[in-house]
């Protein structure tokens, strides 16, 4: 009996731990049950997320696509409306039933008006016409289907839609709500504006439509998996929807479908809501003044199950229970330990920074994700220079701190969502997401050059330090990261062998072309010993211009290989950071040129291309006033000439520099025009001179109609805003005198003169009238008379 109060005690104690190890048994299984539930409501919330990320992003892509259609059209109608050879049909002084009778010839006009607006507009273009002043059809084409003179209307100056046009502005255009077309019985929206044309100057109108089966046709989505529509802001109607057509629809013409209640009077251009089961995202179309489709895009596809045990069984439930109060004990440990697993695995041992597998993880994800919605990423190699010297002269110690070093002195020159990550040794890699263009890289990339050069403190000693970066843009330069590892090699190994310092790759970079790649690195030394050399082409008035000028274009004089023609070397300096030296030392020598010419007595104007780095470089304008203080050449006798795709990497940047240059005297000129649609809508934003007809259509007026339409209705547009016109690629005389007749300001070509060196100009400076021209030219030679950027 003497042993029974212990043994009494020391079951006590068994019976408390034993109570103990349950509730901790429990407590860790209701903790994990908890974490299981928070699992599903997780797992629903990226759903959600998810999907409303895939409705955003095909509302904006579709969105952008409509919005470029209006624009297209607007753009399309007035050049069509400039156009003179369609003057006769728009009115006349004698009459509609004179301007008919004239000659079918003109009549037919309207049949190649039509040819040329559904080549450039998709085929989509249901029915043309031309309305005179009276109010009567001068022409009509429906479906290609010329309508004869009994079948045209004598008076549409009661149609809704002509009334307000008349009360338009010259350059205006209006955009009608859909309507069923009482030609076709299709819904349509047109677009027509009134021209300035006849004896007598009175107003016209040109017109065209277009279905509405072509914008369902223009929004169908296949790769997001939505339906898609097109939501009337003012009635909540549904016009158009992505699953059915459109061509005939009765439906439109019931008044009670508003189907989307919640956008009615809704002032907001972009968001999401839920109807009916489905969610849906919605963004309004940017339109412009006269443009009567006040439109939604909407998006939408079935909405997530709702419910916390949706789609799971009690059954399931029981067993993950059951699983979880079995594996409780262990669970804790085994997650420590794959954690520990996954950043040994992910994460570089010395600097702590995301190591080679993890940026490969996430730079393919990124990629994946840039592709689908046609965005970019940058993927930039950067390797510190001289490393060795460092790890050499100070020890491993101080090198490994430095290396330590480098990823916190580049967050701040990059964004949250970005990384940084090291592939060994001295070798770091930045990964951009969502970059739109390669310049936005570029910059990024100069500023983390910067902060690096500012001094890192290794022990006692202050030690600054220079890097190379090279730089690809998927899934531009490459389709999978493996691709853009190597193509940033590329232009990491050109900056480093050239000291430039950041690199874009381009293919001519690439080191399996070392003839390149060595010219690239001889022409720095180019510059700095004045190997190149300027060549100058007259530009020659057409009808009366008295203003006298010349373009100066490169070439570089190499000692070995001769003259070298600027298409071998520009695109390389393009990409480098050599293009902005090398800009600086053509201007420096056009204006040293400019300025020997006047101390002749000639006032000459010299142009000078401007390349898209400079153009959006902040110093450029201290830069070209400082050479014109240094050489006293007037403002006005420098031209700088600058392409559409220069202007259009960064529109409001480009306006306020060359508002600037504006206001300072110096001319301004586009470059190329006519090669793309986007900068009609920036033109009469523009303190621009001069529009520069690019050479292809030049070359290709007499064999190609729609070329010459083009030459000719840029012609009018620059006449309409007081601009002058150069036509670029000149080489015979029947291409000088179909431009004089059109109004071309001035020439420019092979037909007066190549480029050719200064002082072979002396006869044109003196006595412009005088010099023959060269004759007519059989094939000019692109990479002489191509301009250098």
């Amino acid at each position: 009996m003497a042993d029974a109060p212990g043994v009494s005690s020391t079951s006590s104690a068994s019976g408390r731990a034993r109570i103990i190890r349950t509730s901790a048994i429990a407590l860790s299984g209701a903790l994990l049950l908890m974490t299981f539930l928070t699992g599903i409501l997780a797992g629903r919330a990226r759903q959600r997320a998810s999907l409303d990320a895939r409705l955003t992003s095909a509302v904006t892509e579709r969105s952008n696509v409509v919005s470029d259609y209006f624009e297209r059209a607007r753009s399309l109608i007035l050049l069509l409306a400039h156009d003179p050879s369609f003057a006769g049909l728009y009115g006349t002084a004698d009459g509609r039933e004179a301007a008919i009778a004239r000659d079918a010839a003109e009549i037919i006009q309207a049949r190649e008006a039509i040819k040329y607006l559904q080549h450039l507009y998709d085929g989509r273009i249901n029915e043309i016409c031309f309305i005179d002043r009276s109010g009567a059809e001068n022409a009509r084409v429906v479906h290609q289907h010329q309508a004869t003179a009994a079948e045209l209307s004598s008076d549409e100056s009661g149609n809704a839609f002509f009334t307000p046009t008349f009360a338009l502005a010259a350059g205006e255009v209006l955009q009608a709500a859909p309507y069923r077309s009482p030609d076709t019985s299709e819904w349509v929206v047109s677009s027509s504006t009134p021209v300035v044309a006849g004896a007598v100057g009175a107003p016209a109108i040109v017109h065209f439509e277009i279905s509405l089966e072509a914008f369902r046709q223009l929004i169908i989505d296949n790769t997001q998996q939505v339906d898609i529509q097109i939501v009337d802001a003012m009635t909540g109607k549904v016009i158009v929807d992505s699953r059915y057509s459109v061509l005939k629809s009765p439906e439109l013409d019931t008044p009670d479908n508003a189907a989307y209640p919640q956008l009615m009077g809704n002032t907001a251009t972009d968001g999401l809501l839920t109807r009916d089961g489905t969610r849906a995202a919605f963004h309004k179309v940017r339109v412009d003044q006269h443009n009567a489709n006040d439109w939604y895009i909407v998006t939408s596809a079935p909405t997530v199950a709702n419910g916390l045990w949706a789609g799971v069984g009690f059954g399931t439930i029981s067993l993950l229970a059951s699983a979880v109060l079995l594996l409780v004990l262990g669970s804790m440990s085994l997650r420590t330990h794959q954690r520990h697993l996954r950043m040994a695995a992910t994460s570089d041992s010395l600097t702590g920074l995301p190591n080679r597998n993890l940026l490969l993880e996430v730079a393919s994800e990124k990629l994946e994700q840039a592709t689908r919605s046609g965005s970019g990423v940058a993927l930039m190699l950067l390797d510190l220079d001289r490393f060795k010297e460092i790890n050499d002269t100070l020890g491993h110690q101080w090198g490994d701190e430095l290396l330590q070093a480098i990823g916190p002195r580049i967050q701040p020159a990059i964004r949250a969502g970005d990384m940084v990550a090291r592939l060994g040794g001295d070798e770091f890699v930045i990964l951009l997401a969502d970059v739109a263009a390669a310049e936005v890289a570029q910059r990024i990339a100069e500023r983390i050059v910067g902060l690096l050069e500012q001094p890192f403190q290794l022990g006692e000693l202050a030690c600054g330090i220079e890097a190379s970066i090279g730089i690809a843009i998927g899934p531009r330069d490459g389709a999978d990261v493996h691709t853009l590892m190597q193509h940033a090699d590329v232009a990491m190994y050109v900056a480093k062998q050239n000291r430039f310092g950041v690199t874009v790759y381009d293919p001519v970079l690439d080191l399996h072309n070392p003839r390149k790649l060595s010219m690239l690195g001889e022409l720095r030394v180019a510059i700095e010993q004045h190997q190149l050399v300027l060549h100058y082409q007259p530009k020659t008035p057409l009808n009366g211009d008295e203003h006298r000028g010349v373009e100066a274009l490169v070439r570089w004089q190499h000692p070995e290989r001769g003259l070298i023609p600027p298409d071998e070397f520009i695109p390389l300096a393009e990409h480098t950071a050599l293009i902005q030296p090398l800009t600086t030392y053509v201007l420096d020598e056009a204006l040293a040129q400019c300025r020997r010419w006047l101390d002749g007595g000639n006032a000459i104007a010299v142009a000078v291309n401007v390349s898209a780095r400079s153009l959006h470089d902040a110093s450029f304008f201290d830069q070209v006033c400082g050479q014109l203080l240094a050489h006293g050449v007037p403002p006005e006798l420098l031209e700088l000439e600058i392409t559409e795709s220069a202007i259009m990497a960064d529109p409001k940047g480009a306006r306020e520099l060359l508002l600037r240059f504006h206001e300072l005297g110096v001319r301004l000129a586009i470059d190329d025009f006519g090669t793309g649609y986007s900068s009609l809508a920036y033109l009469k934003t523009l303190p621009v001179h001069a529009l520069k007809i690019d050479r292809s259509f030049v070359r290709g007026l007499h064999h190609e109609h729609s070329d010459a339409v083009i030459v000719q209705s840029v012609i009018d547009l620059g006449r309409n805003l007081g601009l002058a016109v150069v036509a670029e690629g000149v080489e015979d005389a029947g291409t000088v005198a179909y431009l004089s007749q059109a109004g071309c300001t001035t020439g420019q070509g092979w037909f007066w003169s190549k480029a050719v060196p200064a002082d072979e100009l002396a006869q044109w400076i003196t006595s412009p009238d005088d010099v023959a021209p060269a004759g007519d030219v059989v094939a000019g030679d692109p990479s002489v008379e191509g301009a250098v950027r």
